[in-house]
């Protein structure tokens, strides 16, 4: 197994993002894919909307997203990057197999929207996983509240 992350950092990051988007594909892609849910149906960071051919890019993350992430920046949202280089849904839905992980009550209608769907839509990111042979959910009973 290994372990290979963009260059977030790189002082061209567009560069870096396609970069990386090739080094995946020579490598053979992703055999497990692991994913968390966003409030707003992100996935990755493909905010929506998203569509399924979107490909390995720098996105500016939203504010919510921020907030979101502020944990992992000693709980200051400010100190969250604005931007950051994600894989597109095209990598993510190329993996061999997909775990999608969500948690807490405040994912609870996002998810709950996520298993109505009859249908991908791009308006909810996530939900162009409906269309993955091999996708796992695991959500804690908090997160099935609404569901």
């Amino acid at each position: 197994a290994a372990l290979h992350l963009p260059d977030g950092a790189a002082p061209e990051p567009d560069v870096a993002a396609a970069r990386y988007a090739r080094s995946l594909q020579a490598s053979g892609g992703i055999g497990l894919q692991l994913l968390g849910l966003g409030t707003n149906g992100h996935v990755g960071f493909n905010e929506p909307p998203c569509s399924r051919e979107q490909a390995c890019h720098v996105v500016t993350l939203s504010e919510a997203t921020r907030q979101q992430n502020a944990a992992m920046f000693g709980g200051d949202a400010a100190a969250v990057p604005r931007q950051a280089i994600t894989l597109g849904l095209a990598e993510i839905l190329a993996a061999q197999e997909i775990h999608l992980v969500v948690t807490g009550r405040s994912k609870a209608p996002v998810l709950a929207r996520l298993l109505a769907m009859q249908r991908p839509d791009a308006s909810l990111p996530a939900s162009w996983l409906l269309d993955h042979p091999r996708v796992q959910l695991w959500a804690d009973v908090a997160a099935l509240s609404l569901a």
